[in-house]
């Protein structure tokens, strides 16, 4: 098996292949790494605005991406008018808007 020929990672744990079957299957598309056994701070915590307008520019990263991971980790700001108007010019959908309306409602009710 190829590592091409291999779901999306994600989709597998999805699916519910645990992480050790994961691991091996990598391993036998010839994929060498060390697996860390914990997330960083920085891949759990809200994402803040710069970060979303990063993850936008130019495309590089799709739209449903930035979507799941708003949805994963939610955002660190409050959503306004101004707000809005700079992540629809960098690209954001409605898809994506109201993840992120979502996700600012659910912040403003914390903070």
């Amino acid at each position: 098996m190829t590592i091409a020929q291999l779901p999306a990672l994600g989709d597998l744990l999805h699916a519910g292949v645990n992480m050790d079957r994961l691991i091996q299957l990598v391993v036998e598309c010839g994929v060498h790494f060390q697996p860390s056994a914990r997330l960083s701070a920085a891949d759990t915590e809200a994402l803040s605005l710069s970060q979303i307008l990063h993850l936008l520019e130019g495309g590089a990263v799709p739209k449903d991406r930035v979507f799941t991971l708003v949805q994963q980790r939610g955002v660190s700001f409050r959503l306004d008018r101004a707000t809005e108007d700079r992540l629809h010019d960098a690209g954001a959908n409605e898809k994506l808007m109201q993840a992120i309306r979502d996700a600012s409602n659910q912040y403003a009710m914390t903070h």
